[in-house]
C-alpha cells in the first residue's frame, strides 16, 4: 500500500487519503497534513466533517463531505481555499483514484491533496499585475509591446492604440510579422530599419526612440513615436527580444504644425514692422520737419502735403496688412 500510496502522489509533501467509500470514513491520512495545517489526521479520521469545517466559506457549495465517497467525484480535479488551525488561507490542488474491490472486497479511494498556495499567489498576482497594466494603457493612447528581432514579430501587445486605429485583433494577430511593411508609411520604412539595427547593436540601458507614420482602417496616416531597449539576449549575448511603447503623437504633431504656423507669421509681422511699416513713418517724420522752412513758398508746401498723404496711404496699407495677419492668428487660436 505504502509503495502505491508513493507512485500516486509523486511527491513526499503531497497529502495522501485513503476514503472508504462503503463506510464513509477516513481510513488514513499522512502525518504531513498535520504538517501543512496544523490539525491532527486523528481528528479528521474521527469526524469527517470536521473537514469540512475548515473549508473557505466561499468554496463550500462547489465541495461537500459526501462527494468525498463518491466514486464518480474519485477522479475529479479539485481547487479549493482550506483555513489551517492558525487562520492561515490555504490553497489545495486535489484528485484522485477510484480503486476496485481488494483482497478485502472492499473498494476504496485515493485521494491526493497538493498545496499549492504560493503558485496560486503568484499567478494571482500576476494576473493582478496584468489587470492592472491593462487598465492602465487603456486609459491612455499608448500601446506596450515585446518584439522579436529575429522573427520580426510581435510577441505580446498590451494596450488599444492599434484597436483605436480601426483594426481587429485577427487582423493584428494575422500581420504581426508584416505589421511595418504593410502599415508603415513607404517614406518611413528606411527609419524603422535603422531603428531595429541600433536595437540589435545596443546595450541593455540604452532606449532609442523614432516618430513614425502608421496607416489607420481608414487610409489615414497618424504620427507615432516608438521606443525600444533591449529585453531578452541568446546565449552569445545578441539581442532576441526589445521591449518598448509606441505612442500616438497626431494631435503633437498637429500642435507643432500651428506653432510652425504661428511663427512663420510673427516672422511677417516682424519683417512688416522692421521694414515696410519703418518707412512711411520715416518719410513722414521728415517732411513734418522740413515743413517749417517752406512756410512763405505755398507750391512747397502742397507738394510736402502730398507726399505726406502718399505716405499715410502706404502706411494704412500696411497697418491694413498687419490687421489681417494679427486677425487670422487670432482666429487660429480658438479654432
Amino acid at each position: 500500500m505504502k509503495e502505491i500510496i508513493a507512485k500516486l502522489s509523486g511527491d513526499e509533501q503531497d497529502i495522501v487519503m485513503i476514503i472508504s467509500p462503503e463506510e464513509k470514513k477516513f481510513n488514513y491520512i499522512s502525518p504531513v497534513f498535520q504538517k501543512i495545517t496544523g490539525i491532527k489526521a486523528a481528528t479528521i479520521i474521527k469526524n469527517p466533517f470536521a473537514f469540512l469545517n475548515h473549508i473557505h466559506p466561499d468554496d463550500m457549495e462547489m465541495l461537500t463531505i459526501s462527494d468525498f465517497f463518491k466514486k464518480d467525484f474519485a477522479g475529479k480535479p479539485k481547487d479549493y481555499r482550506f483555513i489551517s488551525k492558525n487562520g492561515t488561507v490555504l490553497h489545495f490542488h486535489s484528485y484522485g483514484y477510484w480503486v476496485d474491490k481488494t483482497k478485502e472486497k472492499k473498494p476504496y479511494i485515493i485521494r491526493i491533496i497538493k498545496e499549492v498556495t504560493s503558485t496560486r499567489k503568484n499567478m494571482w498576482k500576476q494576473q493582478t499585475h496584468q489587470r492592472y497594466l491593462e487598465g492602465l494603457l487603456d486609459t491612455a493612447p499608448i500601446c506596450l509591446n515585446i518584439y522579436d528581432l529575429r522573427q520580426n514579430k510581435l510577441h505580446l501587445r498590451l494596450g488599444n492604440l492599434l484597436k483605436e486605429l480601426g483594426y481587429s485583433n485577427s487582423f493584428l494577430e494575422e500581420h504581426s510579422a508584416y505589421l511595418w511593411t504593410s502599415l508603415i508609411h513607404q517614406e518611413d520604412h528606411l527609419k524603422i530599419r535603422k531603428h531595429l539595427t541600433r536595437i540589435l547593436l545596443a546595450k541593455d540601458d540604452q532606449t532609442f526612440g523614432i516618430e513614425f507614420r502608421i496607416k489607420s482602417a481608414d487610409g489615414k496616416y497618424i504620427w507615432m513615436s516608438r521606443h525600444d531597449k533591449v529585453f531578452e539576449r541568446d546565449q552569445n549575448n545578441r539581442p532576441t527580444k526589445s521591449i518598448g511603447t509606441i505612442q500616438n503623437i497626431e494631435l503633437i504633431k498637429h500642435s507643432e504644425l500651428k506653432l510652425k504656423e504661428k511663427i512663420r507669421q510673427l516672422e511677417l509681422i516682424a519683417h512688416l514692422n522692421s521694414h515696410q511699416l519703418r518707412a512711411p513713418v520715416a518719410s513722414i517724420l521728415g517732411l513734418s520737419n522740413i515743413l517749417p522752412y517752406y512756410q512763405n513758398n505755398s507750391e512747397e508746401i502742397q507738394d510736402i502735403i502730398h507726399k505726406m498723404k502718399i505716405c499715410a496711404e502706404d502706411l494704412d496699407q500696411i497697418l491694413y496688412k498687419l490687421n489681417n495677419m494679427t486677425s487670422r492668428s487670432l482666429d487660429n487660436n480658438y479654432a
